[in-house]
């Protein structure tokens, strides 16, 4: 089991080959970046590769939990395992500019602003519970009830011949005054 000291690096003493970071943080970890309609079943997964990109840090990784729920929609009980990848650019926090030349970095692992290294640390357990939260849905639905149900594509109430939604097809005898 690692420990959240462990995603705490200092910049200067990462490999020119990298750095592999690879093992689990406890469930009470992740609950602590879970939003309201989660619970965490299982330890975090994670498998993070860090390596430098002159000054800078290039953080690529991999996250995986089994999280329980409640879904949104029926109120049962559901899981779902979570798998979510990041890269992430870390730079000196006294650079203004960056400079990638020569390094195979595509501007498609650059999304958003670069975290930064700050006191020649770098936090990767920031990054790690950011990315944790972006991949939550806020409004969990259980496996069989997401927009490819049988129902999702179909009108609620349609008076043609093909029909709406058959759990309201009572609504077509409905008379109003």
């Amino acid at each position: 089991m690692m420990k959240p000291s462990d995603l705490q690096l200092n910049a200067h003493e990462i490999p020119a080959a990298g750095l592999s970071l690879v093992g689990e943080l406890p469930a009470e970890w992740v609950a602590e970046s879970l939003l309201p309609a989660y619970h965490a079943s299982s330890p975090l997964t994670l498998r993070i590769e860090v390596s430098p990109v002159g000054d800078n840090v290039l953080a690529r990784g991999k996250l995986d939990v089994r999280l329980d729920f409640e879904c949104s929609r029926t109120l049962v009980p559901a899981s779902l395992d979570l798998h979510t990848e990041f890269a992430e650019l870390f730079t000196p926090g006294d650079k203004h500019l960056l400079n990638l030349a020569d390094e195979e970095i595509s501007s498609d692992d650059l999304v958003e602003e670069p975290w930064l290294i700050e006191g020649g640390r770098i936090d990767l357990e920031a990054l790690v519970r950011e990315s944790l939260v972006l991949a939550q849905d806020p409004y969990p639905v259980a496996p069989g009830q997401e927009q490819g149900s049988e129902h999702a594509n179909r009108p609620l109430w349609s008076s043609t011949a093909e029909g709406g939604d058959t759990r309201w097809e009572r609504l077509k005898n409905l008379k109003l005054d």
